[in-house]
């Protein structure tokens, strides 16, 4: 797949209006928030009034925030009136999501407006919607561009750009599990586009205190880093070069956060968090001897079918049959390969302590974390 163009500077929108004008001559349906109209909707109206394609505007709502649910996706699908649109994704992670899905479902082109440093999401293919209150990872269309404009990124709130910052920050622990599944599990493992996303995540703790300042070359690093992140999913065709156990972990406190109706975190603020509790496994894994993880191993008992569905009873309520049903193969794929797994853990057990020896100390992310004023563990975790 070709990579889309990215463009991050302060003539990012008149570039967006040229590549409107080259994709042809539907009219334009931007959509927004209040507050990202209110950051650079005009600027970016301005922008596009010269190339004479007709735009009009959909504003979506909620409460606290503007959700990629079933209402905000009708809410789009009912504006485009069956009508042939380029649509135009003003914002950051959560209004991409709403575009690219219905941009998918209707067969239409898409360009991506981003105003905040926000995520890895502007330059990916999937999205993540909530459907009766759980979250789904689906297929959908990639951007035919992306233009930032890097005024209106640096002007963002700071909780959004060090959101940006965590979710980068994630991706030391992430690439960490990608090498060590595809040690033991021989699951593909590309060196190109590893080299790739670990050289966008090293940018980032190099720019840490610019970023966590809002500095010019600080937002544009991050931005970069985040487009580049996107892209390596794309590339790999799945979200291993930029998603692991943190994730993972990110989207169980999504669900029961929605589910206990508490409040919600931002994106990047959840993972960077979760990669200091998957530093802090890390970190556990290098202080066992191979007899040690050996000793475990034997010692191990995947929980019975049974007794995992009324665990999951208890946490998740009423949505647990639709969590069982969805994630089925899951469940049963991981039991099978405990053994095998656990077997080729003694096997390489040298390469896997060379892995893990890779991954910062939990405390040397905290620190970083800090510096890029994305350490938010309590607000996170009390919501747990």
């Amino acid at each position: 797949m070709a990579e889309i163009p990215v463009v991050i500077g302060s003539r990012a929108f008149d570039e967006l209006a040229g590549c409107a004008q080259r994709l042809g001559a539907a009219p334009v349906l931007l959509i927004a928030d209040d507050n990202t109209f209110a950051a650079a909707g005009q600027l970016l109206q301005a922008a596009l009034e010269p190339s004479g394609l007709k735009t009009r505007v959909v504003l979506l709502h909620g409460e606290p925030r503007v959700a990629a649910n079933e209402a905000s996706i009708t809410r789009v699908l009912a504006a485009l009136d069956g009508k042939e649109h380029l649509l135009v994704a003003l914002g950051s992670g959560t209004l991409t999501d709403i575009t690219r899905f219905v941009a998918y479902q209707a067969r239409l082109p898409y360009l991506s407006a981003p105003t905040a440093a926000s995520v890895d999401a502007f330059t990916s293919f999937t999205a993540s919607i909530t459907i009766q209150q759980l979250k789904y990872s689906l297929p959908t269309k990639q951007a035919a561009g992306v233009f930032a404009h890097l005024p209106t990124l640096c002007e963002a709130p700071a909780a959004m750009t060090a959101a940006g910052f965590g979710d980068m920050l994630a991706k030391l622990t992430a690439l960490a599990d990608w090498r060590i599944a595809s040690l033991l599990t021989g699951e593909s493992c590309d060196p190109v586009i590893y080299a790739r996303a670990a050289a966008a995540a090293q940018v980032c703790v190099e720019q840490a205190g610019a970023i966590g300042t809002r500095r010019a070359e600080g937002v544009a690093a991050l931005a970069k880093s985040l487009m580049e992140s996107g892209t390596c999913m794309v590339m790999a065709g799945s979200s291993r070069p930029a998603a692991g156990a943190e994730h993972s972990l990110s989207h169980f406190w999504e669900i029961t956060h929605a589910l206990r109706g508490l409040p919600e975190s931002l994106h990047g603020e959840k993972t960077g968090a979760a990669s200091v509790i998957v530093a802090g496994l890390y970190e556990a894994l290098r202080g066992l001897t191979r007899g040690e993880a050996e000793r475990r191993l034997k010692a191990f008992r995947p929980p019975e079918p049974d007794a995992e569905a009324a665990q999951l009873e208890r946490i998740f309520g009423g949505a647990a049959s639709h969590i069982l049903a969805a994630g089925a193969s899951f469940f049963g794929k991981l039991r099978a390969q405990v053994k095998d797994v656990g077997a080729a853990l003694l096997a390489r057990w040298d390469e896997v302590q060379q892995i893990a020896a890779q991954v910062p100390p939990a405390d040397e992310l905290s620190a970083l974390l800090e510096i890029g004023r994305a350490s938010c563990r309590e607000r996170v975790y009390a919501c747990v």
